[in-house]
């Protein structure tokens, strides 16, 4: 199963249990407000869901540009691609062990 396939079930899965969609009826074209639950709080929890699932920071930016299911889609594949670069990576292990005060 390719990544980009693995990521649209993932999010397909997140979005039918989140806003109680069977995960065939999700569109691209599926957008906020349109869906009694995806509202201005449903996106909120949307977000929080993703950012769990993906293990993922969501910039403002990227937040607001959301409005369908499409967008949902390149935002969080782009941001998993970033995350998993070895620029980002070895950012991540900089920090990685404990601070010089730790464990002394």
């Amino acid at each position: 199963m390719s990544t980009t396939h693995s990521l649209d079930v993932r999010i397909r899965g997140l979005f039918g249990r989140l806003f109680q969609i069977a995960p065939d009826a999700i569109t691209d074209s599926l957008r906020r407000g349109t869906h009694e639950r995806w509202d201005s709080l449903g996106h909120l929890e949307l977000l929080e869901a993703l950012r769990n699932e993906f293990a993922i920071e969501i910039p403002p930016d990227d937040a607001l540009a959301m409005e369908t299911f499409a967008d949902v889609r390149r935002v969080v594949g782009s941001l998993c691609s970033a995350s998993a670069s070895p620029a980002a990576a070895s950012r991540g292990m900089a920090g990685s062990g404990p601070s010089p005060s730790q464990g002394r």
